[in-house]
């Protein structure tokens, strides 16, 4: 499976580029640094809003309760996360974790605005700081792609997850040869999506980055066969947004 050999290979894509394994991570981190500040407005403007429907669904869906306790990996500037606080209180608990420094300080200064007290925790998605069955529940959006071995990620994920928890992954996904949008879509994503990123941040090289690490990302059936390795059931998942975007669920 295609899947499999880019994660055993020394090298792994950095979007249409090739790097050493060891590299990526360093790399995505200077991505997200260079647009922590002007990510929120960046994603406003080039979905038209559309990301923030996108995860209010992923919640729903989540079906999160008062009392759990949920980790949001890779949370960013914190929109899962902030959301599932008023689903889990008055005592639930959420956590925000990320690899990237800047990223997790302006999701602080996010929660801070709204009024939210969120732990926030730096960390490495493939060896994540908590023990065994510590959550009920756990989100990543938008964030799997970036992840070096994603094998070992989602090891990590099933590890913290209690018995029966959930684990909801909500990712931009390549459209199939076959979908009307995808002419449109292609030709937005590698000539508006930088273009406005230049506007938005001053600089259009990390959303050309991020345009073709979906690219490079696995097809959603992919994802499927390699949440059911790591040992997840009740694998399944929805496309959103014609194709251009997935919603998978899992259990432990």
């Amino acid at each position: 499976m295609k899947i499999g050999m880019k994660e055993d290979s020394n090298t792994v894509d950095f979007g249409h580029a090739r790097v050493k394994r060891g590299e990526k991570s360093g790399l995505v981190r200077e991505v997200f640094s260079e647009v922590s500040e002007t990510y929120d407005l960046f994603n406003d403007i080039a979905s038209l809003g559309f990301h923030r429907v996108w995860k209010k669904y992923a919640l729903w869906l989540l079906n999160l309760k008062s009392g759990e306790a949920l980790l949001d990996v890779a949370s960013g500037s914190g929109d899962l996360a902030i959301k599932a606080t008023e689903l889990v209180k008055p005592a639930g608990t959420v956590v925000m974790c990320d690899i990237n420094d800047r990223m997790l300080e302006h999701g602080r200064n996010r929660c801070l605005d709204e009024g939210k007290l969120i732990p926030l925790v730096k960390a490495n998605a493939e060896n994540l700081p908590f023990v065994d069955n510590s959550f009920d529940k756990l989100t990543i959006g938008f964030g799997l792609r970036n992840i070096t071995d994603k094998t070992k990620a989602l090891n990590e994920f099933k590890r913290v997850l209690r018995p029966g928890g959930k684990a909801l992954i909500l990712e931009f996904s390549r459209m199939s040869d076959g979908n009307p949008m995808k002419k449109v879509y292609d030709w937005y994503s590698y000539n508006i999506l930088p273009k406005l990123g230049e506007l938005t941040a001053g600089k259009s090289g990390p959303y050309t980055y991020l345009v073709e690490s979906i690219r490079e990302y696995p097809a959603p059936d992919q994802i499927s066969e390699l949440l059911k390795s790591v040992g997840f059931s009740s694998v399944r998942f929805q496309p959103l947004f014609p194709g251009g975007v997935t919603v998978h669920q899992v259990t432990k």
